[in-house]
């Protein structure tokens, strides 16, 4: 099952990937929505063998899920490998500068089953997939006007034209 979104993003690149690569962030977001996850590596930066063990609720189910950042090229590209309830996936993430001001995120998440129990569940899925998608692409449009939100703090060129 997979399910895409595109967003652009009214900010610079150099804005743009700190925030995609901010995983703190991320944990404290996924511990806010009632789910536990786990850091097993050390290292502080960001980077290929970064892993994360979570464990969430999920149509009624416990699942548990190990991601590992299998890709990683700065201000490019993050792809994360994930595993767990009888599902493999992956998640990417690929930012392309589009102008100055102006980020484009490509957001995709592909899931794949590989037990039975997995299989069924992916098939209720895709009996709500239009709902689904249009959450997922909710969140992920969220997530971008957050980044601007946050980048909007300081005065931008259109801003200063249109005071003056």
């Amino acid at each position: 099952m997979k399910f895409s979104a595109r967003e652009d993003i009214e900010a610079p690149l150099a804005d743009v990937w700190p925030a995609i690569t901010d995983f703190g962030r991320f944990e404290r977001q996924v511990l806010r929505r009632g789910a536990d996850v786990e850091r097993l590596d050390a290292g502080p930066m960001p980077g290929v063998g970064n892993e994360w063990h979570l464990r969430f609720d999920f149509r009624g189910k416990e699942r548990k899920m190990k991601a590992l950042i299998t890709r990683f090229e700065p201000e490019t590209a993050l792809e994360l490998a994930c595993t767990g309830s009888g599902m493999e996936g992956t998640v990417t993430a690929e930012v392309l500068p589009l102008a100055k001001q102006r980020t484009r995120l490509f957001v995709e998440v592909d899931f794949v089953p590989k037990t039975i129990a997995a299989r069924v569940l992916i098939q209720t899925m895709r009996l709500a997939r239009s709902n689904m998608s249009q959450r997922f692409k909710s969140r992920v449009s969220s997530f971008a006007r957050d980044i601007e939100d946050r980048v909007g703090a300081q005065p931008s060129l259109a801003r200063r034209g249109s005071a003056g």
